[in-house]
């Protein structure tokens, strides 16, 4: 009796999972909310009433996968926060220091989780597509974490500074585009992402300091 239940389990898990991904693939070519649940079958290959034994709604089936994937990315980052050592950090008096996963390992772990979750990741980050709160969040996110590390680091606590942070966490989620376009054919992995992206992030943090320190020796 117990396995039967798993493996009821088991498949209603399969079956849920493909929903998601068919309704993700359909998300590369039509705005979230108005992909119809009859579309979103065909697609699956699945019954209406299928559908809803899992999901109330096509927006029900959205705040799904989003608070899923919101809970993932806090994780994740949250993880690599209590991993981190401050020791490690990039200090940007230290510019000409090799890159390494110990520098940056929270930016490490963002390009990993986006390489494992490419279907989920270019569908909910498309601009033109998907749910713009929804993107908001995930770079509020993004953003606090980089504030911590940036703090560490010296960025100046000004307009600039901030402006600096929220550029970089654009980079962050709209860079997987290009690098999703071209990863296979350059054979460019996650690492070497995170190792891109995090030269941009320490040079801008070494240009906010030099612009600081000028501003401060000509007064």
């Amino acid at each position: 009796m117990v396995k039967r239940e798993k493996k009821t389990s088991d498949r209603a898990q399969t079956t849920r999972n493909h929903i998601i991904n068919s309704y993700l693939k359909l998300m590369h070519h039509k705005f979230w909310n108005r992909i119809t649940v009859k579309e979103l079958c065909e697609e699956a290959s699945v019954t209406r009433g299928t559908f809803y034994q899992y999901f109330d709604s096509i927006s029900d089936l959205m705040e799904t996968i989003e608070e899923t994937t919101l809970s993932e990315i806090n994780s994740l980052f949250n993880t690599a926060r209590q991993n981190f050592k401050p020791s490690n950090v990039l200090y940007t008096s230290d510019f000409d220091r090799d890159f390494s996963p110990e520098n940056a390992i929270y930016t490490v772990e963002w390009f990993k989780y986006c390489d494992e979750n490419e279907l989920k990741v270019t569908a909910l980050f498309n601009i033109e597509k998907s749910d713009h709160d929804f993107i908001n969040k995930v770079k509020d996110i993004i953003l606090s974490h980089l504030s911590y590390y940036a703090s560490i680091e010296g960025l100046p606590d000004d307009t600039f500074g901030y402006q600096l942070l929220s550029n970089t966490a654009d980079v962050y989620i709209f860079s997987i585009f290009t690098w999703f376009d071209r990863k296979e054919a350059d054979h460019v992995t996650y690492k070497d992402m995170a190792s891109i992206v995090d030269s941009i992030r320490t040079g801008g943090i070494y240009i906010a300091r030099r612009n600081r320190l000028k501003d401060i020796n000509s007064k």
